[in-house]
């Protein structure tokens, strides 16, 4: 009896020492685990501010660019009236030039070029001032300088500025 008791002893004795073994193991590890929440917490709360900077930057961003592209549209849009206004005044003036070149121009040709190059002039005046603009007035003013005789009713009406158009020069 007394073997069995002794190796029931060492049998218990070893257990308890590797269950005290196995708790010194555990609590190690609770304490790096308590450790590692910490900081994991610290990095989630570090990752979701930047998330959320993230997220507006994306929304500053995307309503920017939604605002270009509204002005995009917007200047394309007066492009292509103006494109298209430019054309009718061509198709106008070719008209006007045959008929001149022929003999006299009637007056409904002439009116009609008139008209033209009126509503040229003032869709040209109504866009905004653009890197374009100089370059388009000066082709307008050209244009209307080409006319001669056709545009002299035009002055008052269209050139509200001064008495001379703007490639007639003042003796000054």
């Amino acid at each position: 009896y007394m073997c069995w008791c002794e190796t029931n002893e060492k049998e218990k004795n070893l257990a308890i020492e590797e269950a005290h073994a196995k708790i010194e193991e555990l609590n190690a590890f609770l304490e790096e685990a308590a450790a590692n929440i910490g900081s994991l917490q610290t990095e989630i709360a570090s990752l979701a501010s930047d998330i959320a900077e993230d997220e507006d930057a994306l929304a500053t961003a995307t309503a920017t660019h939604e605002k270009d592209f509204a002005a995009f549209q917007a200047e394309e849009t007066d492009m292509k009236e103006t494109k298209a206004l430019l054309k009718e005044a061509i198709d106008v003036l070719s008209k006007v030039q045959l008929l001149q070149k022929g003999g006299k121009a009637s007056g409904a040709d002439q009116a009609h070029a008139r008209a033209a190059l009126v509503q040229v002039q003032e869709h040209v005046r109504s866009l905004p001032r653009t890197r374009y603009a100089s370059v388009m007035q000066r082709d307008l003013f050209d244009m209307f300088g080409s006319f001669g005789e056709a545009t002299r009713g035009l002055r008052g009406a269209s050139f509200e500025q001064s008495g001379l158009l703007p490639w007639e020069k003042t003796e000054e």
